[in-house]
């Protein structure tokens, strides 16, 4: 779609795209029909963040006028509206892959827990060194925080179980496999920043090889490639993870017209959601990588 998106997601089958204007308004994108359907008023202030759930219609927003909201693709709806986490903008959320709830990024240090069933937070994990990013593990036990320091928590633990500080040479990137037992890290730098791929059971990576930057990154076709976003750069690098060692090179190498500065993508599709620097659209394609 051709418009000013500020902040965007992909449902995890990858049919549709939801962005959000700098109006504070809401657009879906139905990708295999070509065309933008609903368009909804969404808040007061601007959209900081979108989180898509595993039910692949619904999908929550966060904003900076302190609330949060449950939407609807195929009712065109809000469900509902949520408040309550103090005067703190919203910055960050993260869904439960079972759709239980999510976590949230407001206040600082802290990582509140949202119940839909209870309608009420339920759970807070304390002493969070860094909450501008969170990730949470497909089997919801493990959950990642941070950006430039990186914390890895047992959510599944009563009260949350802090389990290991992931060292850092600066700010990076990271995401759960499917399988839930590693994650990889990848550095923002420009050149010859650090991939790690870790080993929860063992605490520990297991991976290690070299590579450009991401600006942003993501792994589809079940975990089999990650696609990188490289930072300062006009290039998409596919890495194929099959092969699982420390001279690891690029499969594919994808020039393009400027370098990226927001990806989305599923990881059961081949559809991704690029947003390039300096540009105020929203392309989204399809990595055909059959080989």
């Amino acid at each position: 779609p051709n418009v000013e998106g500020i902040s965007f997601a992909m449902t995890p089958n990858g049919n549709f795209l939801i962005y959000a204007t700098s109006h504070h308004a809401l657009h879906i994108y139905d990708v295999d029909r070509d065309e933008t359907g609903d368009i909804f008023q969404a808040h007061d202030d601007k959209i900081t963040c979108i989180t898509t759930l595993p039910d692949n219609d619904s999908f929550l927003t966060g904003s900076a006028d302190k609330s949060i909201r449950k939407w609807s693709i195929s009712k065109g709806t809000m469900v509902s509206k949520i408040t309550g986490f103090g005067q703190i903008p919203i910055r960050e959320i993260a869904a439960m892959p079972d759709g239980s709830g999510f976590f949230i990024a407001g206040e600082e240090n802290k990582l509140h827990f949202w119940d839909f069933k209870q309608e009420k937070v339920t759970g807070t994990i304390h002493n969070v060194s860094d909450t501008q990013r969170i990730r949470i593990s497909p089997d919801g036990r493990y959950l990642l925080a941070g950006k430039e320091k990186l914390q890895l928590f047992d959510i599944m633990f009563e009260g949350s179980k802090w389990l290991a500080d992931i060292p850092l040479n600066g700010p990076c990137k990271a995401q759960f496999f499917s399988d839930s037992r590693y994650f990889i890290v990848v550095e923002e730098g420009l050149d010859n920043c650090e991939y790690s791929l870790w080993d929860i059971k063992d605490n520990k990576p297991t991976l290690k090889w070299k590579g450009a930057g991401a600006e942003s990154m993501g792994l589809f076709r079940d975990d089999k490639f990650l696609v990188v976003g490289n930072t300062g750069s006009p290039t998409l690098t596919v890495w194929n993870l099959t092969y699982k060692h420390s001279m690891l090179k690029p499969d594919f190498i994808f020039d393009l017209k400027a370098p990226i500065e927001r990806m989305a993508l599923s990881n059961v599709s081949d559809n991704v959601a690029v947003k390039f620097v300096g540009d105020k659209s929203i392309y989204v394609s399809n990595l055909n990588l059959d080989y």
